[in-house]
């Protein structure tokens, strides 16, 4: 899923701020990704997973859980 689309669906259930606050970043880099197209940094993208299981564009799912697993020890 391309992080554009992440953010549409959960500004149907939440404000940018508190989105904003559960990822990790600024409201002023959720913008960033809707409008400008940027791909989500590492960190960004296993939060997603971590909070939700849902793989972002680029990244995969063996990779994401590659560098959860390498956080972890």
């Amino acid at each position: 899923m391309f992080i554009k689309d992440y953010l549409e669906e959960k500004e149907k259930q939440l404000d940018n701020a508190t989105i904003a606050n559960k990822l990790g970043i600024s409201v002023a880099m959720i913008s960033s990704y809707k409008r400008k197209g940027f791909n989500p940094s590492l960190s960004v993208a296993k939060r997603v997973y971590l909070l939700e299981g849902i793989v972002l564009h680029p990244y995969s799912e063996k990779g994401l859980k590659f560098e959860i697993e390498k956080d972890n020890k």
